[in-house]
């Protein structure tokens, strides 16, 4: 658990830009969805 938490530390950096990477591709994504809804609605 100790490694665990010290990987973390190290890693830190790269966990914050793949958590960004993620927040972007999840919103891209509802971003898609809405448009494809409008665009079945018009």
């Amino acid at each position: 658990m100790e490694f665990f938490l010290h990987l973390i530390e190290n890693a830190s950096i790269f966990v914050r830009l793949f958590f960004i990477f993620f927040i972007i591709v999840l919103i891209a994504a509802l971003v898609r969805q809405a448009v494809e809804m409008l665009s079945t609605t018009i």
